[in-house]
C-alpha cells in the first residue's frame, strides 16, 4: 500500500541517515503523526503488511537516496495493491479517519401533517453525489497529482466522505457508482493526446512545491507512462510531436515570476512558478 498525503511542513518523524538502522528495527507508533497512524490503521484492516511512506521510507539526507527513489515513484503507486489518499488533511499532524462533513445542501427536512397523526418530521436527501476535489486540501500539493494519475485503485478520505476510484469506477461510501468501463477505451487514447497532457500541466502548475527544484521531478512519471504510450520525445516539459505548440504556453499572472536558481531552460513552462496554460 502507499500514502499519499500532505506534509504541511516539516515532518516530525523522517529516515535519516543517523536513524535509518534504528527505523530499520523498528519505529514507537505513538511517536507518528496522526495521518502516519491512521494509515497503518487502514493497512492493518485491509489485511496488508507493508505501507509505503516517502517521508519514512526515503532517507531524506541522503541525495542518492532520494534520486533513485524519486525516480521508481511512478513505479511504486502504479504497482501498489491499493494507494491511500489522506486528502482531508491539510498537513501530516491532522488525521484522516476523523467524521467526514456531509456535502452542504444534500439533506433538507420536511414536516408533513398527515391525517389521523401527529405533524411527521420526513428527510429528503438527493442521493446522487459528485466528488469535487477542490474541497480536498491534498489538491494543492504538487507531488501528490502524479501519485493520484499514477495510482490504479485508489482509497480517497475526502473532506465529505470516503471515495473507491479504479480505472473502470468511481465509488463513494454511501453505495453510488459510476460506471466507467464503457469509456475506457476512449479514456486510454485521451491519455495518449496533448490535450491530456495540457491539461495536467496546467492543473499541476497551479500547485505548490516545497522545494522549488521538484518542479520537474515531481511530473516525471506521469511524463514516462506518456512518453511510453505516445512513442514521443520530452524536453524539459514539452514534446516533440508538437513543439512548436508546446511552446505557445503562458502565464496566468500578469507579472511573471521565476525563481532565484534556474531549474529548466527558459522556454519551458518549468521555468516559472504560478498557473500556465
Amino acid at each position: 500500500i502507499a500514502l499519499s498525503y500532505c506534509w504541511g511542513g516539516p515532518q516530525p518523524i523522517t529516515t535519516r541517515q543517523d536513524n535509518a538502522q534504528d527505523h530499520t528495527n523498528g519505529i514507537v507508533f505513538s511517536e507518528l503523526p496522526k495521518t502516519l497512524q491512521d494509515a497503518i490503521f487502514v493497512t492493518s484492516e485491509l489485511g496488508m503488511r507493508y505501507l509505503w511512506v516517502d517521508c519514512l521510507c526515503i532517507i531524506q539526507d541522503d541525495p542518492e537516496d532520494v534520486a533513485r527513489e524519486i525516480s521508481l515513484m511512478a513505479q511504486i503507486f502504479e504497482q501498489a495493491y491499493v494507494s491511500i489518499s489522506a486528502a482531508s488533511a491539510a498537513s501530516v499532524h491532522e488525521g484522516f479517519l476523523a467524521n467526514q462533513n456531509a456535502p452542504v445542501g444534500t439533506a433538507v427536512p420536511v414536516t408533513f401533517n398527515f391525517p389521523d397523526s401527529d405533524m411527521t418530521p420526513l428527510l429528503i436527501e438527493r442521493v446522487e453525489r459528485t466528488r469535487d476535489p477542490a474541497n480536498d486540501p491534498i489538491n494543492l500539493r504538487a507531488w501528490t497529482l502524479q501519485e493520484h494519475i499514477l495510482a490504479p485503485r485508489m482509497l480517497v478520505y475526502s473532506t465529505e466522505e470516503l471515495w473507491w476510484q479504479c480505472e473502470s469506477s468511481v465509488t463513494h461510501s454511501k453505495g453510488q457508482e459510476e460506471d466507467l468501463y464503457y469509456f475506457s477505451s476512449k479514456l486510454e487514447k485521451h491519455r495518449r493526446s496533448l490535450d491530456y497532457w495540457r491539461s495536467i500541466v496546467q492543473d499541476y502548475s497551479r500547485r505548490f512545491l516545497t522545494y522549488s527544484n521538484d518542479k520537474l521531478p515531481a511530473l516525471a512519471g506521469i511524463a514516462a507512462r506518456f512518453s511510453r504510450t505516445s512513442s514521443a520525445r520530452y524536453f524539459a516539459g514539452l514534446w516533440d510531436i508538437d513543439l512548436l505548440g508546446e511552446l505557445m504556453w503562458c502565464s496566468s499572472r500578469s507579472d511573471i515570476s521565476r525563481p532565484a536558481t534556474q531549474r529548466a531552460p527558459s522556454w519551458s513552462w518549468a521555468s516559472v512558478d504560478g498557473e500556465v496554460h
